[in-house]
């Protein structure tokens, strides 16, 4: 064992075997009595054994919200900004548009698309949040049914107790519901006339319960997310969970990688079975190529580091750096869920990762079968793709631009849009019913026309209306004669110029539903 062979070799300084903290990796804590040695000096002693890969010294985590405000606070300027609330128009990610394609619900083939989300402060009970639930799991039988390794997750994990009840609704303990607030930013639930709706409106989410702890109990949180996934890919979707991403709002605060490289270490085991990682930037405005930050600073390829954006389209009080920040989200004074079926406002990179774990979802769930191939083929390969189609499709913005990898924050339409691309399909829409409906619409500052997808669903003549963040009529666009069925058009010879623009179709003494789109 490891540690005969380290005390044998040392006199006074001693280690004692603690606990297995993930079995999928072979990581294990240890009990250490120094007598004499640095913690440096320790850790150099233990990799010298062979058997030794990383280490890192345990730590408390902290979680990385600001403190709520405001509970009526209703309007989620972050998924669709008009510009009303003193923001910026369209200072947002384009929820709106993107959900026409999907919701973050299931995949084209009917598989269920999850979330995990490793936090504190879970209400499972909350009106407006839908966990997903292992039904392998037979629940409260004292046994584990699924071969998982653990008993009685039927709702998730609970680390701190070591049980299958991860709801905790413990206001005061876990910072107002910390995990709450996280799972609704998300994918709190939408067209069910309750509350809000987050980023993945039809999305599931798996809790997994920390408790105000240590960093080995984040390795533990990360094997039950591994373990699930490794379940997944084997039994080709019988058992286990569909975890596309994992949502991380905490760290270590000042921590190296160097120096925590077990942590960093299951980044990329987790990406290899196909989950992306969002983890939540110091709320804190320095420059993390500078200063350390772990998990942020970790160099995973599978990670989006994210931080917070405001409704005027700048880096909010938070970390930021060209390197080792990747993208922004709106998250300044956003409404969210609340411990006890309540809604609130709150500020922190904490509610900006979720959202990006939220659009990954999205991603999934509007992928042709060609992605979904190569998802399961080889799932690492799947979580590289989704993540560039984050990152490489953020909208830039100068206030991020050489301050963030990606130079931008998240917009969601513009990551399905090349999803979509990379299928070499045009932007689906549902079959032909029976309304006037506009699909999609986007303005060509090249050809100075809008391009849009609609159905049109009696013959007649079709009258596009655009108007102006103000409601004035800016152009009034007629085609005689345009028979039942579904077009991509074009309204030409436009010169806008930039700004906020709504499109209305009219026929038949109908209209249609209203469109917006930007002009830069």
């Amino acid at each position: 064992m490891i540690s005969e062979k380290f005390n044998n070799t040392h006199a006074s300084c001693k280690i004692y075997v603690a606990e297995e903290l993930s079995d999928a990796m072979n990581i294990w804590s240890y009990n250490v009595h120094y007598n004499g040695l640095s913690k440096i000096e320790v850790t150099h002693d233990l990799y010298k054994l062979p058997e030794i890969l990383a280490t890192q010294f345990n730590a408390k985590i902290s979680f990385r919200n600001t403190i709520p405000n405001d509970p009526d606070f209703s309007l989620q300027w972050n998924l669709v900004n008009d510009g009303h609330s003193g923001g910026i128009a369209d200072a947002d990610i384009d929820a709106d548009l993107a959900w026409e394609y999907g919701i973050g619900d299931t995949t084209i083939k009917g598989k269920t698309i999850v979330i995990a989300i490793v936090d504190a402060g879970f209400d499972l009970t909350h009106e407006d949040l839908s966990f997903w639930k292992n039904k392998n799991e037979i629940p409260n039988d004292l046994l584990d049914n699924d071969n998982n390794g653990y008993i009685d997750d039927y709702d998730g994990w609970n680390i701190e107790l070591n049980n299958g009840n991860p709801h905790n609704a413990d206001v005061v303990k876990y910072g107002g519901g910390h995990a709450t607030a996280a799972s609704g930013s998300a994918a709190a639930i939408g067209n069910n006339h309750k509350g809000i709706a987050g980023v993945a409106y039809g999305g599931k989410v798996l809790p997994i319960h920390l408790g105000p702890v240590y960093a080995d109990s984040v390795v533990k949180a990360y094997n039950y997310v591994i373990k699930m996934r490794q379940l997944y890919n084997s039994s080709k979707g019988d058992s286990g969970a569909f975890i596309v991403a994992v949502n991380s709002s905490f760290g270590l605060d000042n921590a190296s990688p160097n120096d925590n490289t077990v942590w960093c270490n299951m980044y990329d085991f987790m990406g290899n079975l196909g989950i992306v990682s969002t983890v939540a930037a110091p709320n804190n405005p320095f420059d993390f190529d500078v200063k350390d930050d772990v998990p942020g600073n970790c160099p995973s390829t599978f990670m989006i580091n994210t931080t917070n954006s405001t409704n005027k389209d700048e880096i909010g009080n938070a970390g930021y750096g060209k390197i080792n920040v990747d993208i922004a989200a709106p998250a300044t004074g956003i409404f969210v869920t609340k411990t006890g079926s309540a809604y609130a406002s709150w500020t922190g990179t904490s509610f900006a990762a979720p959202q990006v774990a939220g659009a990954i979802a999205v991603l999934y769930s509007s992928a042709c079968d060609s992605i979904l191939k190569i998802c399961q083929k080889n799932p690492d390969q799947g979580a590289a793709l989704m993540r560039d189609f984050i990152l490489k499709n953020a909208e830039v913005k100068p206030a991020f631009q050489d301050k963030l990898s990606s130079n931008g924050r998240l917009n969601l339409f513009n990551s399905v849009s090349a999803v979509k691309n990379y299928c070499k399909e045009a932007l689906p829409h549902p079959s032909l019913g029976g309304k006037l409906m506009l699909y999609w619409t986007g303005y060509n500052n090249t050809s100075k026309e809008v391009t849009v997808n609609y159905d049109f669903p009696k013959s007649g003549k079709a009258t596009f209306y655009i108007y102006d963040i103000l409601g004035k009529t800016i152009v009034e666009y007629s085609a005689e004669n345009i028979l039942e069925g579904n077009y991509t058009g074009v309204i030409p010879d436009l010169n806008l110029s930039s700004g906020f623009y709504i499109l209305i179709l009219a026929a038949n003494h109908n209209f249609s539903n209203a469109l917006k789109f930007v002009v830069d």
